[in-house]
């Protein structure tokens, strides 16, 4: 994501302290060809691609077939609209497509992408046909019908997404979907006020549970047993998600992971974290959940003020973690409950195990199975 950067990291590894970039325009022009010459040589037989989307050259791709092709990831950042184009034009090629991942950055002059176009009766969800009969004899020529887009997706992930892209509208049974962000939002909230918008230049258009919500609603989700969702709340009764936790609690018979990432649009709102774990304690086949719920007395990322971290882990590890977890085992088949916590060198999920598991009660670790993500190079403010 950062790799700018990359030729100024510090000897030790660290990367908190802030260095001029350089600029990537000749990287992404060498890169584009070496992938363009590669790629387009494995469209028959390619069954799984990962690229940075930076580079992907998605429009010469889109005018080869891909038959095999099942798994797609797309990482890094949007640098322009004609991407998104591309990759409207690229996924309709792609008949056996089980798993989209468009995890990809956007600077401030784009928009939400949106993925698919305008689609045909035949690709959405519960579209139907009926033929009045009639003693006419008028013979009625019918036109063929186009073959349903992406029919076999079963995984779904985007970044940052529009509520009104037709890619939630395709018939197809996903098993998995992340409405996530990238980067992740919180470091937006860095310790100190020093936020980071401005100064990256990133565009943040977070959705909020009625957005959230509607994308689920016109999705078929019974066969769905992992869901991340990332959104922002306002204190009001029309902004709150109430509706949704109601909703996940009830319309996902087959969840069993869950991660939700929750902010706080009034940085003065204090969390029930009591109530959202109450509701989702009506999710019976769950089995892990994950929650960032952006606690008000949270020092939050890229806190070096060892007085206040040493407070806050107290709090979280003492009464937080503990008190959602005293709720949530009521789900019987729940293995643990995950906070997230802003630790050094990085965010990462702590694990409150219940009694029925083996193991530690509590778990923290910085390894891959539990950091967030990558940290954004900034300092760390020790005042």
């Amino acid at each position: 994501m950062w790799r700018e950067h990359t030729n100024a990291m510090n000897p030790n590894g660290t990367r908190y302290v802030v260095a001029n970039p350089r600029n990537m325009k000749e990287v992404f022009r060498v890169e584009r060809e070496c992938l363009t010459a590669i790629l387009l040589t494995m469209n028959n037989t390619a069954t799984s691609v990962t690229i940075p989307i930076e580079t992907a050259p998605l429009q010469e791709m889109s005018t080869i077939p891909w038959p095999r092709l099942r798994h797609l990831s797309l990482r890094g950042r949007f640098l322009d609209g004609t991407q998104t184009a591309a990759l409207r034009a690229f996924l309709p090629t792609l008949p056996s497509l089980e798993t989209l991942l468009v995890q990809a950055a956007r600077p401030k002059h784009l928009g939400r992408p949106r993925l698919l176009g305008p689609l045909d009766s035949s690709s959405v969800h519960g579209a139907s046909s009926s033929t009045a009969s009639g003693s006419s004899s008028i013979v009625v020529q019918r036109l063929p019908t186009p073959p349903a887009i992406l029919p076999h997706l079963r995984s779904l992930t985007i970044a940052y997404p529009s509520p009104e892209d037709t890619i939630f509208s395709i018939n197809a049974e996903l098993t998995e979907l992340s409405l996530c962000d990238c980067p992740r939002f919180y470091n937006f909230f860095a310790y100190g006020g020093e936020h980071i918008g401005p100064q990256w230049g990133w565009n943040v258009p977070i959705l909020n549970p009625s957005q959230c919500l509607s994308i689920m609603r016109r999705m078929p989700l019974s066969r769905l047993t992992k869901l991340e969702l990332v959104y922002m709340v306002a204190t009001t009764p029309s902004g709150n998600d109430s509706d949704l936790l109601t909703y996940i609690g009830t319309a996902l018979p087959a969840l069993a992971h869950l991660e939700i990432h929750r902010y706080r649009f009034h940085r003065t709102e204090r969390v029930n974290h009591v109530a959202i774990a109450q509701a989702l304690t009506a999710v019976k086949s769950l089995r892990t959940v994950r929650l960032n719920l952006d606690f008000h007395d949270d020092h939050g990322p890229y806190c070096g003020n060892n007085a206040k971290r040493e407070r806050w882990r107290d709090t979280f590890m003492g009464q937080r973690g503990p008190e959602v977890l005293a709720i949530m085992q009521e789900c019987p088949l729940l293995q643990h409950v995950a906070l997230l916590y802003h630790g050094h060198p990085s965010a990462t999920w702590v694990e409150f195990q219940t009694a029925r598991c083996p193991g530690p009660r509590v778990v923290l670790e910085y390894d891959s199975e539990h950091v967030d993500s990558e940290p954004i190079r900034m300092q760390w403010l020790t005042t």
